[in-house]
This record gives C-alpha cells, structure tokens and sequence, in this order.
C-alpha cells in the first residue's frame, strides 16, 4: 500500500507478548501551568485578552476537567512509584466548561472584564473539538492513591503562585 509512509509500512519495534511488557498510559483533560510569559499559556492569555477588552466571549458547550500539569506530575509520579499499571485518567475533579473556567481566571485575578457565553461555533478552529473531554480518575482508588483535588483550588493556587503580576 503506497501512502505517506511510503510503499509498505512496518512497525520498527519487535510485537512482544503483552505479559513481558508493562504498559501505562496516562491521560490529562485540558492541562494549565508553566511559565505565564509563555504564549500558549492559556490562563496568561485570558488575564491578557481580559486586560485589553471589557467583554470576552467564551463558549459555554465544551465541557473539560482544568487540571494544573503540577498536580498532573505528582500524581503520575505517584503512579509509577506504586507500580501501576494501565490507563489511569489523572485530572483536578471536576467539571468545567470553557465559561466556567475563564469565568474563575478573571474573578480569581480581580478584573472587571465582563464574560459572554456562547456557543463553540463562535471560534474557528483547525480542527473539530469533542463536546465532552472531561476525565474523572476513577482507578486511583483502585491502586490506593487518593484523587486530585478541585480544579478550582489548583486554579488559584496557580494564579497565586504565577500570574499575578507576571505577564
């Protein structure tokens, strides 16, 4: 079959029986964090985009579960050094949409920017977004770890360690 990858295509890594390796796989739902002069960082961009107009509009159908890649670390960390193994879902619980979560930025950073909630239609995007990519971590209790906590108290924490005077 000829294609992107050329005439055929073969794994470079030998097929292993599953019970020689280990396999772990760690998924996270909308990650917040890093340096706030960075320009992909999403809660410096909002206290930017909320410093420079007095409305913003932020699409309230789009569910996801803020979680600070802080406390995405740790708890991988934890993970490995207890030996689990699979698909773990790690994110701060909880449930936001995009309002809720750019709603807590401004508020949490005091600014007057008023938020207007719209539908997702209202951005374009390069590429389609699910409706729902919230997470819960549901198997942490099943290797003894205990959960992430709110993701609106990991927002402030943030907020109260990075960004408030930065950027």
């Amino acid at each position: 079959m000829a294609g992107r990858w050329g005439p055929t295509w073969r794994p470079t890594c030998p097929r292993r029986a599953p019970s020689m390796v280990a396999q772990n796989f760690v998924r996270a739902s909308w990650l917040f964090g890093g340096n706030a002069s960075h320009k992909k960082n999403f809660v410096a961009a909002r206290k930017r985009e909320a410093e420079l107009k007095r409305v913003i509009a932020s699409a309230s159908d789009k569910l996801g579960s803020p979680t600070w890649a802080r406390d995405f670390a740790l708890k991988t960390l934890e993970l490995l050094s207890v030996r689990a193994q699979g698909l773990f879902h790690v994110g701060n619980s909880g449930v936001a949409t995009r309002y809720d979560y750019i709603s807590n930025i401004i508020s949490l950073l005091n600014l007057p920017t008023r938020l207007e909630p719209v539908d997702s239609s209202h951005f374009e995007r390069a590429a389609p977004v699910p409706a729902n990519e919230a997470i819960a971590s549901v198997r942490l209790s099943l290797t003894g770890l205990a959960g992430l906590r709110p993701w609106q108290e990991a927002l402030k924490d943030y907020i109260g360690e990075f960004c408030q005077t930065a950027v």
